[in-house]
């Protein structure tokens, strides 16, 4: 007699899931590197993670695409591991860099001389007017000195800040405790407002009445 065999088959009916998110379209940048004198064109782009940027080297004259030490130190190449320092191809030719963290990221070309001329390059700058805008960032690699509208506007207003008066006077708590009374001894004075609306840096006078 013949065993017998049984076969037990599990299946789930359960519908099945897959999650998939859209995927984002990477963009890439061109970005001519001292073909119009010492200049990169353009000189910053706005770029996300993973996006590439084609950096097209003529030839004639070296140049690179340096990472700088920070936006204050544009000529001065950075020590991190991770610093950029593309350099012209032999005869010219173009070099990809992929963007691989978020942020203002800042570089220059190394060439003596070219740094100072202004031939600086950022990702993700400041926009224009901001302390970190790339008008900025040429400024200071050119040597010269940089205005923002945010310092512009904390001068002004630190010249309309409002002053308050507030004015004290002897109370009758002073006789009081003259005549030898106890009871209104810890008063000795008394002062008109007592508190104040007012800005950070405003004066507060206080003039004491006799």
């Amino acid at each position: 007699m013949l065993p017998k065999v049984f076969f037990f088959v599990f299946a789930s009916f359960l519908p099945l899931r897959v999650f998939a998110g859209p995927l984002k379209a990477r963009a890439s940048f061109t970005v001519n590197v001292g073909q119009e004198g010492f200049t990169y064109s353009p000189n910053s782009v706005d770029a996300s993670v993973g996006d590439t940027i084609d950096f097209v080297f003529p030839g004639a004259i070296p140049h690179t695409v340096s990472s700088s030490a920070d936006f204050n130190q544009p000529c001065v190449l950075s020590t991190k591991s991770n610093a950029t320092n593309l350099q012209t191809p032999l005869g010219g030719g173009t070099v990809s860099l992929t963007v691989a963290v978020d942020g203002s990221q800042w570089f220059y070309c190394a060439t003596p001389g070219h740094c100072q001329s202004g031939m600086v390059f950022a990702i993700n700058p400041g926009p224009a007017g901001s302390p970190t805008s790339i008008e900025n960032f040429v400024s200071l690699a050119e040597g010269r000195s940089i205005s923002t509208s945010a310092s512009t506007r904390t001068s002004t207003e630190s010249k309309s800040l409002p002053s308050s008066t507030v004015v004290g006077a002897h109370s009758t708590a002073a006789a009081a405790a003259t005549a030898g009374s106890t009871s209104d001894a810890s008063r000795l004075f008394s002062i008109e407002g007592r508190t104040l609306g007012t800005a950070l840096g405003a004066a507060i006078l206080f003039s004491f009445v006799v």
